[in-house]
């Protein structure tokens, strides 16, 4: 929960200011709130798996035009860290 906390914040900042900034900017902060709390979740839970990571790359990926270096970064490290589940899946021949 304290993880989370400033992401929260910011959302309800932002949403008790919404005449400051133009929708856009809006959906664009909340994507980086939803991409903050999934990884709160993914790092602090307890037995999470590797898929986990996918919740916080699919809002990630929203942000594609705005934090490109950003995005491909985390793509490609979030891919690596899936890399033993498609060893056994035998997805990667």
């Amino acid at each position: 929960l304290v993880m989370i906390l400033p992401a929260c914040f910011m959302l309800y900042r932002v949403g008790q200011r919404n005449t400051q900034y133009s929708p856009k900017k809006n959906l664009e902060f909340l994507l980086w709130g939803s991409v903050s709390t999934s990884l709160s979740f993914f790092l602090a839970s307890f037995q999470v798996h590797e898929k986990g990571i996918l919740i916080s790359l699919a809002p990630l990926s929203l942000l594609a035009l705005d934090a490109n270096g950003f995005v491909i970064w985390f793509s490609t490290v979030a891919t690596w860290s899936l890399w033993p589940l498609l060893v056994i899946d035998r997805l990667c021949e």
